[in-house]
């Protein structure tokens, strides 16, 4: 029987959910990219993170890039991979494969996991037509949590894939895909930039650096109470307390846990404004914290 192992990024646990899931139905354990693992024996290897930047850029969170990198179980062994999007992907798979190939393994199988009810035009609209304008805003009610028999059924499909060990078609976008939004790329990539250099109050980095350094705008508002909760919800240990009050240590993800978890909607600033305050209603708080 193969030894199977999965390794998961998270911010807003829509990746962990998903995650979960398959580790369960695969009968496999579950590990955090964040975490110094020993290599683990395993001749199946699965990556299951969300979608960063994919408008733009590589659509591929720094830490996940970083593990591919550094990571030593990819040659020989049968590599999968599951990204959860808002609404599109973009390149971010063929992205990873190509990652991945440098570290001297090969995508087998990628699945793209769209997380969200609304429409791309419905999303564009409220991120960049009504940004919201409460930098401490609260929360949408969480609704009980039901999976969807869409949802189920990818789900069950990806772990039947894994199991038979399966080479699928990659879902990389077409060629007549990729000339059509190539002018929204063009100039979405200067406005993210321009942006994020904002943000860090850095001009000297590329884009990929950058994110480093946007914690430099998250602002804590007089509802903090020091619990400490920001701090062990980051997944990168980017968060300590000083005189009770989380300070940003400059090796951010822009996963926006801290912002996400925070029970007391303390947390804010200009890098949450287009980013309404949510977490997947079947994860816990517990399930999430790093420490």
């Amino acid at each position: 029987m193969s030894k199977r192992i999965i390794y998961y990024f998270s911010g807003t646990g829509n990746s962990l959910f998903v995650a979960k899931n398959l580790a369960r139905a695969l009968n496999c354990p579950l590990l955090p990219m964040s975490m110094d693992h020993d290599q683990a024996e395993s001749d199946v290897v699965g990556l299951v993170f969300p979608v960063y930047y994919a408008g733009s850029h590589s659509g591929i969170p720094n830490i996940v890039r970083s593990f591919v990198s550094k990571h030593q179980g990819f040659a020989g062994n049968y590599v999968f991979a599951v990204c959860t999007s808002g609404y599109s992907a973009g390149d971010t798979i063929e992205n990873l494969s190509k990652h991945i190939k440098k570290s001297g393994g090969k995508l087998a199988a990628g699945y793209v996991i769209n997380m969200s009810t609304k429409s791309l035009g419905t999303e564009l609209r409220e991120k960049v037509m009504m940004p919201s304008q409460q930098i401490f805003a609260n929360p949408a009610p969480i609704q009980p949590y039901q999976m969807s028999s869409e949802l189920r059924t990818l789900l069950d499909q990806v772990a039947a894939t894994v199991r038979d060990q399966r080479t699928i078609k990659l879902p990389y976008r077409s060629i007549m895909k990729k000339i059509i939004s190539t002018p929204l790329r063009l100039l979405m990539k200067p406005v993210f930039l321009s942006r994020h250099r904002t943000l860090a109050q850095r001009k000297d980095l590329p884009f990929n650096e950058l994110t480093y350094y946007v914690d430099n705008s998250f602002v804590t508002s007089a509802a903090c109470t020091g619990c400490g909760i920001c701090a062990q919800v980051c997944p990168v240990n980017n968060i300590v307390l000083i005189d009770n009050i989380p300070k940003w240590q400059n090796h951010c993800e822009t996963c926006l846990a801290c912002y996400q978890w925070c029970p007391e909607n303390a947390i804010g600033g200009d890098v949450t404004k287009f980013n309404a305050r949510y977490h997947h209603p079947a994860i816990s708080l517990k399930e999430m914290l790093h420490k």
